[in-house]
């Protein structure tokens, strides 16, 4: 989701404890895999982008998800999947009223 490139969006979108995310985003960082830019129009936003080394293991968990998500998703139909979908959705939605 290249629209959500702060540590802030990954916690929030994803879900995930601010400080996993901000070890994480360390972590990658000093393999180089990760870098950080200031927003131009707010310097407290730092704006997370993969480095060109990133690519190529970017690429492979990207192929090992799609592998992941075929396997799991063998045997059931479109029309199974999408009832899945909502009511993850509906469920999602009851946790953030709370």
């Amino acid at each position: 989701n290249p629209d959500y490139d702060t540590a802030k969006d990954i916690s929030y979108f994803r879900m995930l404890a601010k400080s996993g995310v901000s070890a994480s985003v360390e972590s990658l960082t000093s393999l180089g895999y990760l870098e950080s830019h200031e927003d131009t129009a707010d310097r407290r936003k730092i704006h997370l982008k993969l480095t060109d080394s990133a690519a190529p293991v970017a690429r492979d968990l990207k192929r090992t998800q799609e592998d992941f998500f075929e396997r799991l998703n063998r045997g059931i139909s479109e029309e199974e999947r999408q009832m899945f979908s909502d009511l993850l959705k509906r469920m999602m939605d009851n946790l953030k009223q709370t």
